[in-house]
């Protein structure tokens, strides 16, 4: 099963393989004109991802509400002081430190949903950040980062 392992884009996540133009294995980059789809003040149609295997992909829905349009992601590296898309939130030490201090499910699944993972949609921006989140065209892959060690786990 494909998976993407967004530890190991932590230094710059737009450069990551997943974001490549290529048809057939790329998810497209930015969106047309880059920047921020401010929560306040959607405009998807600016923000359209214009090459990789979903560049002519329809949405269905913006935050939640029937408004179809392009498939739009716009990277952020804006938030201050995090920058470079919040990579310190899901690199390698990042992970393996709330994995390492979790005490407990609960605390793992708040430490992992408020930090790392949280990063991730903040920092692809655009309909990844939404409650339509699982419209974009990556969003299993996202949430499946450790099924490449299922086989290695001992619990």
């Amino acid at each position: 099963m494909p998976y993407w392992d967004w530890t190991i884009d932590s230094k710059d996540m737009s450069k990551s393989p997943i974001f490549s133009k290529d048809k057939i294995r790329g998810f497209g980059g930015n969106g047309l004109g880059g920047g921020f789809v401010n929560l306040g003040r959607p405009n998807p149609s600016t923000m359209c991802v214009l090459d990789g295997a979903f560049n002519n992909f329809t949405v269905q829905y913006h935050d939640q509400t029937s408004r179809p349009h392009c498939l739009n992601r716009g990277f952020n590296d804006e938030l201050t002081p995090a920058g470079k898309f919040q990579g310190d939130s899901y690199s390698p030490h990042a992970v393996s430190k709330i994995m390492r201090d979790s005490k407990n499910f609960t605390t793992f699944t708040r430490d992992l949903e408020n930090g790392s993972h949280g990063a991730i949609h903040q920092a692809i921006g655009g309909d990844h950040q939404h409650h339509q989140i699982i419209l974009s065209s990556f969003f299993i892959m996202h949430q499946l980062i450790g099924c490449g060690e299922i086989g290695s786990r001992k619990t």
